[in-house]
């Protein structure tokens, strides 16, 4: 018989900040556009994973730099280097800024570091000599081109400044995902909060689990939840033919016999349906977990 975790009142939400270095600051997961409603043309997003000059971001100068690492990515701007997580799959393109490094010379703003323009962006598309970030609505945000390098920052090491190597595994995890596999349905309707489904343990009833994992899918395209002992969250997009992506951040790290959420988001590039079960599959289609719908919590 199938179990599916049920949630009491009083569940965690809190998401974990991520500190890195110099002025790090916790946050809760950031504001963001509505995930995208349409599926852009797929690009090999691969080509992402370099250092690339910012033109056209709402406030940001002419001395812009946007590295995309493999899963993570650095913003020279202003008075501050920022870090954070990033996730590209076919279309859909999403990052979560996590922390930020301060030049001696400025003062930080105290708190999370906000960087709006990038925080609205969903999807991307190649242009001729770089890309172009694109919000919920079709809307360019920036163009990133090859052009110079990043400055010197007091307090990093200066291989920050480099772009990262490309090996045949980066290359297989950014590669256009696979299509869902037969069976599967798109899923109508992804907001909301779903559980996770519990496959069959070995032993008695008392053996089971007892936490309450969930995951909560946003309409402003953040997410929170728990493995049943640390809390989880960051930024979702997905396209109606089955793309979904998330960030997941930094977590704590108390052991408890839940069901890793935050495992499942950052690995997801597939969602679909098949009876009332949403399965989560990884960019080569490989199955990761299955969640069905629950209540809200109180």
């Amino acid at each position: 018989m199938r179990r599916v975790w049920t949630l009491g009142a009083g569940a965690a939400t809190v998401v974990a900040g991520l500190l890195l270095s110099g002025c790090a600051a916790t946050a809760d997961p950031p504001l963001s556009a509505a995930p995208g409603n349409g599926g852009g043309s797929e690009v090999d997003a691969v080509g992402l994973l370099d250092v690339w000059r910012v033109s056209g971001a709402e406030g940001e100068d002419e001395d812009t730099w946007l590295k995309f690492g493999v899963h993570e990515f650095v913003l020279w701007h202003e008075c501050a280097v920022v870090f954070g997580s990033f996730r590209a799959s076919g279309s859909l393109l999403i990052a979560s800024p996590d922390a930020a490094h301060g030049w001696p010379e400025c003062t930080m703003l105290e708190g999370p570091p906000m960087v709006p323009w990038l925080t609205s962006v969903t999807e991307f598309t190649e242009t001729e000599g770089g890309y172009e970030l694109l919000d919920a609505d079709g809307t360019t945000v920036a163009t990133l081109t090859i052009d110079g390098t990043p400055p010197e920052t007091p307090g990093l090491d200066s291989s920050i400044r480099e772009a990262p190597e490309v090996t045949p595994e980066v290359e297989a995890l950014f590669a256009v995902p696979a299509s869902l596999p037969a069976g599967l349905e798109p899923v109508e309707e992804l907001v909301g909060r779903w559980l996770p489904v519990v496959p069959p343990a070995e032993g008695d009833e008392a053996e089971q689990p007892t936490t309450e994992p969930f995951i909560e899918l946003a309409a402003d395209g953040t997410w929170s939840g728990s493995d049943g002992c640390n809390g989880h969250g960051g930024r979702w997009a997905a396209t109606v033919d089955g793309n979904l992506i998330a960030t997941a951040g930094a977590s704590t790290l108390i052991y408890c016999e839940g069901a890793p959420v935050g495992t499942w988001m950052s690995a997801t590039a597939l969602a679909g349906m098949v009876d009332d079960e949403l399965v989560l599959l990884d960019n080569a289609g490989t199955e990761l977990g299955r969640l069905v719908r629950g209540l809200p919590a109180d």
